[in-house]
């Protein structure tokens, strides 16, 4: 083998070299990016599970208020638990000491 040959191998080689390192370097790339995604897609759907709980606590908390605010109302009863009284219900506004 000559010495051009020997240095046409070579400089071929380090060109295969090359070829390989990038094709690895954009393989390896191509599978960080993929993991990032899929972390990013699982981090998106558990808040949107965590945000549907919340909604949902918050609608069951409105329906509890709402039905004792209705109880409330059917009962008579304010907030103090007493019931008005005839002056109170006539608009009256004497007070007596």
């Amino acid at each position: 083998m000559t010495v051009a040959a020997i240095s046409s191998n070579t400089t071929e080689a380090k060109s295969e070299l090359v070829k390989y390192q990038e094709k690895l370097a954009a393989d390896l790339a191509a599978k960080a990016a993929a993991k990032v995604i899929t972390a990013d897609k699982n981090n998106v759907a558990r808040v949107q599970l965590e945000v549907q709980h919340s909604i949902q606590d918050q609608q069951l908390q409105l329906q509890s208020t709402q039905q004792a605010a209705q109880s409330q109302m059917v009962t008579g009863t304010g907030a103090t638990g007493l019931t008005p009284s005839a002056s109170a219900i006539s608009g009256s506004l004497d007070a007596t000491v």
